[in-house]
């Protein structure tokens, strides 16, 4: 759904954990991933907080 566009926004919140997870897990049993890790960090980062397109709604979620 990230790659065609759809529901990005939902995606990225969903994708949150699981991209946490995958640093973690090369973090503490498999160091030598920890570069893929981060690079995928870093995109849902910048996807999630700083893209002109998508930040706003994800924002949204954390407004009160």
């Amino acid at each position: 759904m990230l790659l065609i566009g759809k529901f990005v926004a939902l995606v990225l919140v969903v994708l949150a954990p699981v991209v946490l997870n995958i640093f973690l897990v090369h973090l503490f049993l498999a160091p030598q991933g920890i570069p893929v890790a981060v690079a995928v960090g870093v995109v849902e980062i910048y996807l999630a907080f700083f893209s002109a397109e998508y930040s706003p709604k994800i924002k949204a979620i954390f407004h009160t």
